[in-house]
């Protein structure tokens, strides 16, 4: 078995070019199969002048993101994905409008996957700061996170945890402008009186989007905010399962503000408008197309749950909020 001496890279198989795929063991890669470039990243012990190793991280996802394929494999002769692995405790602080940013610019030629590891207050995290427009930016095609930690802040123990601190009006601190964009088992935190506009705003060119498994902890206070999920643009096989998005919204907790989506899978969601005024906790353009099943739409008041649309329906209801019961939702309503 050959021994990886490039640097950021572990141990790989004799297999010629190594497994195309990498290992996966429930859902966890195998690192010393993984023939692309495998990089560390740590706010707490690393450096950007490490080597990005487990024993040398690098300090910031930015840096790793710059080092991308640089670091790859040049004798396999082919182009190889990034992993990067956010270590327990590792903060990236974003300050400013594409402060981290997923850019073709830095050679992601098949991808990058970031772990983000750890539990509770020790989860990895990625915290916005200081400006209303600090945000991430994903122009990278088939960027995927997974157990991603976004606060509007920073992480709090009291009663937590829970985020504190963090800037009001936050207008949209996740934009993807990239097909191929997934997230897998990510949490969102506002700090009290502290509003994020719209948490996750695509354009057009987001398709074939996948968000599975999203929970937001709103404010109670603060901006009102404008939606959770804003859908942007014409898309095609956008796939939102097993979000759980509650707040006041001037729109909606999943908002296809314009452009028809074709292929729009909406499966297990629990969306709660708590704006007093009338509003639907989904909105749709109405020639949208696609299926939803096992949903719940809470709103304060009124009677329209979604709205107007043509996608196909199974098990799904409405309620007024606070009002028990529910409405098997067999259209639009």
């Amino acid at each position: 078995m050959a021994t990886g001496a490039l640097i950021g890279v572990n141990k790989w198989t004799s297999y010629p070019g190594g497994f195309g795929g990498g290992v996966v063991i429930q859902e966890i890669p195998s690192l010393g199969n993984f023939p692309g470039t495998v990089l560390w990243v740590s706010s707490t012990t690393g450096s950007d002048n490490n080597h990005g190793t487990f024993k040398k991280p690098y300090a910031t996802i930015v840096h790793a993101l710059s080092m991308g394929n640089m670091v790859n494999r040049p004798n396999l002769g082919i182009s190889t994905a990034t992993i990067i692995v956010c270590m327990p405790g590792h903060v990236e602080t974003v300050k400013t409008s594409g402060g981290l940013m997923f850019s073709t610019i830095n050679n992601l030629n098949m991808g990058v996957d970031v772990y983000f590891c750890g539990g509770g207050l020790n989860r990895a995290s990625i915290q916005f700061s200081s400006a209303t427009t600090a945000s991430m930016i994903v122009n990278a095609a088939n960027v995927r996170l997974f157990s991603p930690l976004f606060i509007n802040g920073s992480i709090s123990a009291a009663g937590g945890p829970q985020a504190a601190g963090g800037v009001d009006a936050l207008v949209s601190p996740i934009i993807v402008q990239a097909n191929g964009f997934q997230m897998f088992n990510a949490e969102y935190y506002d700090s009290p009186a502290k509003a994020t506009l719209v948490q996750v705003l695509t354009d057009a060119s987001a398709y074939y989007m996948g968000i599975y498994g999203y929970r937001y902890i709103a404010s109670t206070t603060g901006t009102q905010k404008t939606s959770g999920i804003k859908l942007v643009g014409a898309m095609d096989h956008v796939e939102i399962m097993n979000a759980n998005i509650s707040g006041d919204f001037t729109g909606a907790p999943v908002n296809n503000s314009s452009g028809a989506l074709t292929n729009l899978v909406l499966d297990s969601l629990n969306l709660a408008n708590l704006n007093a005024t009338p509003t639907p906790a989904l909105a749709l353009v109405g020639t949208t197309q696609g299926v939803m099943a096992n949903c719940l739409f809470g709103i304060a008041s009124g009677a329209q749950f979604t709205s107007a649309h043509v996608l196909g329906i199974r098990l799904c209801y409405g309620y007024v909020i606070g009002t028990g019961g529910g409405t098997a939702i067999t259209a639009a309503n």
